[in-house]
């Protein structure tokens, strides 16, 4: 077909970058967009923007492919803990664009029992108001590649009041937390980890701590 070698940046919930072979499109680059239909964040610091991100991490973590949520510039106001999927990639704008931002006293990641995850790109604000930043408890179903958690790079958390990054429970999980920064915490712990069976690798490279504790 003389179409064949064309891309297309698809925005309904199917989403992501599409190629036509020639006799079928074929999506090359899995990517939800939470600003786009149907899932329409604003990112306007104003607008609670809970169910918005949730309906497009789910829609990424039923996607049957590893597939990208992307954050466009902006500061995304949640009310509710945001239950993260396995299998899916959290990107933001670079230069910590965008901003995940707390209204109340809550987990504003909650990745537990998430594999093959990977965060970048965001900035987490608890706003002196949410408790815990991320929560990758009970994670053990094995070891490798398939269990992995990669947090960074440029995954900066500020303000939360008890713990920035939370691991209990966990076993068998390769967990990598590289070139992010964590400062504001009321309670002073960045990294709380405890209950860990093994073998469990959980790796830190590169990271700042402003007035934080790893515990």
């Amino acid at each position: 077909s003389q179409n064949a070698g064309n891309i297309a940046r698809v925005t309904d919930v199917q989403g992501g970058i599409w190629m036509d072979s020639g006799t079928q499109w074929t999506k090359i680059f899995p990517m939800v967009n939470v600003k786009d239909a149907p899932f329409n964040a604003k990112g306007d610091n104003a607008t609670d923007d809970t169910a918005a991100i949730q309906a497009a991490l789910n829609a990424a973590g039923n996607a049957g492919a590893k597939t990208t949520v992307f954050f466009p510039a902006g500061t995304y106001l949640i009310s509710t803990a945001l239950t993260i999927p396995s299998n899916i990639n959290i990107v933001g704008a670079h230069n910590y664009g965008s901003v995940i931002k707390a209204t109340a006293a809550i987990t504003m990641f909650n990745g537990q029992d998430a594999v093959q995850l990977n965060v970048r790109d965001i900035l987490l604000q608890g706003n002196a108001t949410a408790t815990v930043g991320m929560d990758f408890s009970n994670t053990a179903i094995g070891i490798g590649a398939d269990t992995k958690i990669d947090i960074g790079p440029n995954v900066h958390i500020q303000g939360t009041t008890l713990i920035a990054i939370k691991m209990t429970n966990c076993g068998g999980t390769d967990t990598r937390i590289h070139h992010s920064l964590f400062d504001g915490l009321t309670s002073g712990i960045a990294i709380s980890w405890s209950n860990i069976g093994g073998p469990t690798f959980i790796d830190f490279v590169g990271c700042g701590s402003a007035g934080g504790n790893f515990d």
